[in-house]
C-alpha cells in the first residue's frame, strides 16, 4: 500500500512501513546517506534485533553439524546463517551478529586460546553478505 512517502513492505516474514525507500524499486549506493540512515535505523527495530540474536544462536548451533566429504575435509553450514541475516539484518547489524555469534561460540567450545582475528574474520564475511543482499531482489 503505497501512501504519501511510505512504503509498506514485506522481507520473508516480516512486513514494517519505512520512510527511508518509498519506491522499491530504487537502487541506493553504499555512499548514499539514506542507505546509511537505513542501517542505523535497524538498531532501533525490536524485531531486527531479536532477529539477530536468534541468528547467533543458531550459527552458534550450527558450528557443530558438518557435512564430511573426506577424512580431513568437511563442509560447514553456518555459511548460510551468515547469508540470511545478511539479506535481512543490513550490514551493519549483520556485522555485529557475526561477531556475537563468534565469541559465543568460542565460550561454548572453548578449545584453546581466543584470536580476535577469527572473530573479525566473522564479522567481516558477514558483512560482505549483506553488502550484496541487503535490500536486493531475491530471484531464482
Amino acid at each position: 500500500m503505497l501512501t504519501e512517502g511510505l512504503c509498506e513492505r514485506t522481507v520473508f516474514f516480516m512486513s514494517y512501513t519505512k520512510k527511508e525507500f518509498p519506491d522499491n524499486s530504487e537502487r541506493l549506493s553504499l555512499a548514499d546517506r539514506r542507505y546509511a540512515a537505513a542501517c542505523l535505523a535497524e538498531f532501533t527495530d525490536a524485531r531486527k534485533l531479536c532477529i539477530a540474536a536468534i541468528m547467533a544462536a543458531l550459527s552458534v548451533l550450527l558450528q557443530y553439524i558438518s557435512i564430511p566429504l573426506t577424512a580431513g575435509l568437511s563442509i560447514q553450514v553456518t555459511f548460510t546463517v551468515s547469508a540470511v541475516s545478511g539479506a535481512i539484518l543490513g550490514p551493519l547489524l549483520s556485522l555485529i551478529r557475526g561477531a556475537v555469534s563468534d565469541i559465543i561460540g568460542f565460550l561454548v567450545a572453548g578449545s584453546g586460546a581466543f584470536y580476535p582475528g577469527y572473530t573479525l574474520s566473522a564479522a567481516l564475511g558477514a558483512a560482505v553478505y549483506s553488502l550484496f543482499l541487503y535490500r536486493k531482489k531475491i530471484t531464482f
